[in-house]
């Protein structure tokens, strides 16, 4: 029969039209519509008994006179129904066919539209390897002994809505190239999908699983719908891949969930799902933000090592493989809209939940007590209310809330710059030797000498910003500059009194000092807002900067510039900051309480 057609379809005789693109096929000349006739076989409404369930002689005759009118039986040699190996060339229709003993149909090729619909196997069914060229229909299907599928491939579509399996029912390394649903099926025993590979959406919605459900090692190409799913027994699913969407949205967990080690590239829905037992999202990877928003966990969920990429990443993933037909979008994207969120989704669209998902995310990590996937978390939510709530400047101006989004927006920022999210110690230690420097820089740049030196620069037409910095690195590059020389003491006034004046600090304390090493001295004592030098240190790195103050009769005081006292005012709280920063990141990074 299938040499007959290849040489119709060779002379062009063979012409065929198909409803719906996966119905069936219908003749469109006679040739064809004999080859379907003879190709096809209908055992619609048999019944198959082997000798191990009617015996023989007048048992075989009873069970014929019991069956219904409709019904034809077929008592068959061995114990077994057999159709391993065999090739229907045609359409095979089995629908509303019982096999009272066990059946196999083991590396059985179905060229055509296969139908078991509301058929009932009572012991043990195999289809291992087999080959479904087209369509195969298992509706309403009853499997009360071991259902076994494994390895076998479904070309086109796969349909087991309403099926039951009574026994264990395996679908372990099955290949599902076209739409397969098992819609309202029941699995009373265990269910093993374990590498089985749905190329297309897979649906098992309302499905009844009783016992385990294993779908270790399963790859989803398409959707995924397992919503509104109860799960009595355990469920498996480490080391699977979700190509698309996964919705496990309204699912309950009854025992243990293993999600571990899969890689979603789609969106996760686990919205409002419910778990009462051990739930494990251990080293897995998300290309977005899962939807966990309103789940309950009764146990602690496990997150260790799980990687998420944030709604941007996501979206600027998805626009890349569109190429084109997405170019406008990441344009807007990356060029961050005024009126639009950085994402170039309109505000009211489900982007505008993202901060939520991390919220809920944070949740579960806080429920664990896992302080990493919670700083993680919580840092993620902050990133993601920019552009959604949160905004750099204030559109709405005139209200307090849109006030309030920048003031967030911006702290935001400078929280993640300075100590990402307090996770950080080089950060805030980066800063704060930063801090140091650069009040060195000032305060030596503010000691006559330099300032002299900056002036006769300026003279010789240096621009001001480059002869202060010239001149305050000199003090580090050359040879070290001496504590400032003081001025020449004035002559006395008519009742024989000096002047007050600034002059050098005594030749005791310059000993050994310089202005460098002193600028230093004063950056880290503003840095290091805790301690207090003694008020000796104090009066001789002003002393040795800036010289001291001298009148007749009189101690000498250290003096104090106006731009010294407002830098280290300055270094003061940003040093007080930093080392609060700091702080938080040793407690975070300790877990401490």
């Amino acid at each position: 029969m299938l040499a007959r057609r290849k040489a119709m379809e060779t002379d062009g005789s063979w012409l065929t039209e198909r409803e719906h693109g996966v119905g069936e096929i219908k003749p469109k000349n006679e040739a064809t519509r004999a080859w379907l006739q003879a190709a096809g076989v209908d055992f619609s409404h048999c019944q198959f008994v082997g000798k191990d369930t009617v015996g023989e002689g007048e048992a075989a005759t009873k069970v014929q006179k019991e069956a219904a009118p409709n019904v034809k039986v077929i008592r068959v040699q061995g114990d077994r129904i057999d159709f391993k190996g065999f090739v229907f060339p045609g359409q095979a229709r089995f629908d509303e066919t019982g096999f009272s003993s066990a059946a196999s149909f083991d590396g059985a090729t179905f060229s055509a539209i296969s139908l078991f619909s509301g058929s009932t196997f009572s012991s043990s069914a195999t289809f291992e390897q087999v080959a479904f060229l087209d369509a195969a229909s298992f509706s309403k299907a009853t499997f009360s002994g071991h259902a076994s599928f494994s390895t076998a491939t479904f070309s086109v579509m796969a349909l087991f809505q309403s099926a039951t399996f009574s026994g264990f029912a395996s679908f372990s390394r099955a290949t599902f190239s076209g739409y397969a649903t098992f819609i309202r099926s029941s699995f009373c025993e265990m269910a093993f999908f374990a590498s089985a590979t749905f190329l297309d959406n897979a649906s098992f919605l309302k499905a009844r699983f009783s016992d385990t459900a294993s779908f270790i090692s399963a790859t989803f190409s398409g959707d995924a719908d397992f919503s509104g799913q109860v799960f009595p027994g355990g469920v498996q699913f480490q080391s699977a891949s979700f190509g698309q969407k996964a919705n496990f949205a309204l699912a309950t967990f009854k025992r243990s969930a293993q999600f571990e080690d899969i890689h979603f590239d789609g969106e996760v829905d686990f919205n409002a799902a419910r778990s009462e037992g051990a739930f494990s999202l251990a080293r897995c990877s998300f290309q977005g933000v899962p939807n966990f928003i309103q789940a309950h966990f009764e146990e602690a969920p496990r997150l260790d090592n799980i990687e998420v990429r944030g709604a941007i990443d996501a979206f600027l993933n998805k626009a890349a493989k569109q190429k084109l037909r997405n170019l406008k979008r990441i344009l807007r994207a990356l060029l961050i809209g005024l009126a639009r969120p950085l994402d170039g989704i309109p505000r009211h669209s489900q982007w505008r939940d993202i901060p939520a998902r991390w919220r809920a995310l944070k949740r579960l990590a806080i429920q664990g007590h896992d302080t990493d996937r919670e700083l993680e978390f919580h840092a993620r939510e902050v990133r993601s209310q920019r552009f959604a709530g949160d905004w750099p400047v204030p559109f709405a101006f005139w209200r307090a809330k849109a006030w309030g989004g920048v003031f967030r927006y911006w702290f935001g920022m400078l929280y993640q710059i300075a100590s990402d999210f307090g996770r950080s110690l080089a950060r805030p230690l980066g800063f704060w030797l930063l801090a140091v420097t650069f009040g060195a820089v000032v305060y030596v740049s503010q000691s006559p000498e330099i300032v002299a030196s900056r002036h006769r620069q300026e003279a010789k037409g240096a621009s001001m910003v480059s002869a202060a910095a010239s001149r305050a690195w000199h003090a580090w590059l050359s040879k070290p500059v001496p504590c400032y020389a003081g001025q020449l003491a004035p002559p006395k006034d008519p009742n024989g009194d000096t002047p007050v004046y600034v002059g050098a600090l005594s030749p005791a304390l310059q000993n050994g000092t310089d202005l460098a090493n002193e600028a230093w001295h004063l950056a880290f004592h503003n840095a290091f807002i805790v301690l207090d030098g003694s008020a000796e240190a104090a009066h001789r790195s002003y002393g040795c900067l800036y010289g001291v103050e001298l009148y007749g009769g009189g101690n000498p005081l250290a003096v104090v510039p106006g731009a010294v006292s407002t830098a280290s005012a300055i270094q003061k709280l940003f040093s007080a900051l930093t080392i609060f920063l700091f702080g938080l990141a040793l407690r975070n990074m300790l877990k401490m309480k």
